[in-house]
């Protein structure tokens, strides 16, 4: 319970990157995160592991061949007399051997699927409160020196920039998303209250990454949500069953009705979209549109003028025209806040082929679990990975862990709903 506790609460603070020392990529969450890492190293000495392999086999899997593609584009990256500086080299080193091992060891504990469902609860508890304090600091209720809550008019919290809090908020609340609809009375009501505090920082992040990729996934669940439903109803010869089968019946003439109405509901939808949008969808969105397909374009070029293999760890793009005048160095290389051709960038289309097989194939083991929230989270953070590079972050591979844990340990569902393989040393 402690140990589950310890990694909670450094999950949390590892999304105080204001927090870090000295500018080093180490802050608070990390140390409490290294603490928790420290703590199960002595517990594999001492032999106490899941007995179920298939999950560290699949997360290590992807790092040995991730580290392979890294190693391989630092080769070309030296051999090119190309790179970044030192110091930026070895923070996404460091940063990538700690997303190895925090997730390869949460998968290897003794029974990891109650660890990880424990430790999502703490998280919710440990971020909804940090939330609570981050929005006070906001609105100068406490003070909170070291940390500057704003980024022009959007709310970055202790964060950055306000897209690391939109990023972290969205996982937190796909997590309490997860914990509600598997959970039951009390309990599940507290995990929608969970919800509240991710999606209240996220808003006030202004993100419209964050907005459209929620929205997104709230149509994922509703859809997977009536088909287990029907599926429920399809099995068993009462109510619902006519229920389900009269709305099927219903629905094309239902359909039809309201065509007239599609033109007014899509001009409503649009404006309802930009209301929730940075400056409504103003020249801010279009400023950031610009500069993100500017980045993208250059990095494509880039990775494939060096033949896909990389060019090694670190950002290796130019700063875009328009903002040289606003940097302080005019040698400061950027990243194309795109995961997929970052990590091209970075590892090469080895990388890149080793990231979609884990994301395709623990989506994959998901839905055939009907694991909805978790597929859904798996799906959505694909989409999210589109506009911000992901791969730092300990708070996505704790959720990417959990995935991959619950793909490998829940029971196979039948189109009848019910399991076709027991669960493999899953409790609690």
């Amino acid at each position: 319970m402690m140990r589950s506790a310890l990694l909670g609460f450094g999950l949390a603070l590892s999304t105080a990157t204001q927090l870090r020392f000295g500018g080093l990529p180490i802050g608070p969450g990390e140390l409490v995160i290294v603490l928790w890492i420290v703590l199960c190293v002595f517990d594999l000495l001492l032999g106490r592991t899941s007995s179920d392999f298939s999950a560290l086999y699949r997360l290590a899997t992807f790092w040995i061949v991730f580290a392979l593609a890294l190693s391989i584009g630092t080769f070309f990256g030296f051999a090119a007399q190309y790179g970044p500086a030192l110091h930026m080299v070895l923070h996404d080193a460091f940063a990538y051997l700690l997303m190895a091992v925090l997730g390869c060891l949460a998968v290897s504990i003794v029974d990891a699927p109650a660890q990880f469902r424990r430790t999502a609860w703490w998280l919710m508890l440990f971020g909804n409160i940090g939330i609570a304090i981050q929005i006070a600091v906001g609105w100068d209720l406490i003070s909170l020196p070291p940390v500057s809550p704003w980024f022009w008019d959007r709310f970055r919290g202790w964060t950055e920039n306000p897209n690391q809090l939109a990023l972290t908020s969205f996982v937190m609340l796909m997590l309490a998303v997860y914990l509600a609809t598997t959970s039951k009375g009390l309990v599940s009501f507290v995990g929608w209250l969970a919800v509240i505090g991710p999606f209240a920082a996220g808003r006030l992040s202004k993100s419209d990454t964050f907005i459209s990729v929620t929205f997104f996934s709230v149509a994922i669940l509703v859809v997977l949500r009536l088909r287990a439903w029907a599926t429920a109803a399809a099995s068993s010869l009462d109510l619902r069953h006519a229920f389900v089968v009269l709305a099927m019946i219903l629905a094309l003439p239902a359909a039809v009705s309201v065509l007239p109405y599609a033109k007014t509901g899509a001009s409503d939808a649009e404006a309802f979209a930009l209301s929730m949008a940075k400056d409504k969808g103003g020249e801010a969105s279009e400023h950031t549109l610009d500069l993100r397909l500017f980045l993208w374009q250059e990095a494509l070029e880039k990775g494939l003028s060096h033949g896909s293999f990389g060019l090694g760890p670190g950002p290796h793009l130019d700063p875009p025209p328009e903002l040289l005048r606003d940097i302080d160095d005019p040698h400061e290389l950027f990243e194309a806040h795109n995961t997929p051709l970052d990590v091209f960038l970075q590892a090469g289309i080895l990388g890149v082929a080793a990231l979609v097989v884990l994301l395709a194939t623990t989506a994959l083991q998901l839905y055939r679990r009907r694991a909805d929230a978790l597929f859904t989270f798996v799906v959505a953070l694909a989409v999210f990975s589109n506009a911000h590079f992901l791969l730092r972050h300990p708070i996505i591979w704790f959720g990417i862990s959990l995935s991959v844990s619950a793909g490998c340990t829940l029971p196979k569902i039948g189109l009848s709903g019910a399991a076709l393989s027991p669960v493999p040393n899953a409790r609690g």
